[in-house]
């Protein structure tokens, strides 16, 4: 509560009587001004509210000793690695100087770095594959009036679909990956694949889309 022992055995000594004067006095040789008007426990909040910014007298003393083991440890540590280092340096240019007449014969300024392979996958721009694929959904309702059997999306899906200009883009692999949801899209190129058609209806407006490969028309 208190940055000190001091300041907290000072406290409680006025404590046991409850002494406002005492306390408030004593703040005083903080620069803090305590209300005698409020109750000595609320004195003692006020007063520990602004003296706890004070630095830590003993806090202070051991990071000066800490500061100065630092400094000692620091200078016999650098003094270690520079005769590391420099010993280090004479056994690298003796090295060098041996080897600099063996790398002389071995370098033909013609030789080129070898060219490295891309292995950077090309682009699919092919229509995907939809034999072995597997649906996230079912054409489960009918609908006679637009056109036969269809299925529930989110409204989500159609607007990807929209944004993405999958159908001006016939449809091809990377646009579909271009869609968040792209398993639903492709389910929908599934069916198209499969009927010919794909009906879905969307879950926001419950409006009507058939899909086919070259353009959607919307009913409802």
């Amino acid at each position: 509560m208190f940055p000190t022992k001091e300041i907290e055995n000072k406290v409680l000594e006025f404590s046991e009587t409850e002494d406002k004067a005492g306390l408030d006095e004593y703040a005083k040789s903080f620069d803090i001004k305590l209300d005698r008007r409020k109750s000595f426990d609320n004195m003692v909040e006020q007063f520990a509210k602004h003296v706890k910014d004070l630095p830590n007298e003993e806090d202070s003393s051991d990071k000066d000793e800490s500061n100065e083991s630092e400094k000692t440890e620091n200078g016999n540590d650098k003094e270690i690695l520079d005769k590391e280092v420099s010993t280090q340096d004479e056994s690298e240019e003796q090295s060098e100087e041996q080897s600099d007449g063996e790398s002389s014969e071995n370098l033909d300024s013609d030789d080129k770095p070898e060219e490295q392979p891309d292995d950077k996958p090309e682009v699919d721009e092919s229509k995907i594959e939809l034999e072995d694929f597997r649906p996230t959904f079912n054409l489960t309702f009918t609908d006679k009036r637009y056109g036969g059997e269809y299925a529930n999306v989110g409204y989500w899906v159609i607007d990807e679909i929209q944004n993405n200009r999958v159908i001006e883009r016939e449809w091809s692999a990377e646009a579909i990956e271009d869609c968040k949801h792209s398993k639903d899209v492709a389910t929908i190129l599934y069916y198209i694949r499969k009927d010919g058609k794909c009906l879905v209806r969307e879950s926001r407006n419950s409006r009507f889309y058939k899909f086919t490969e070259s353009k959607v028309k919307v009913a409802g």
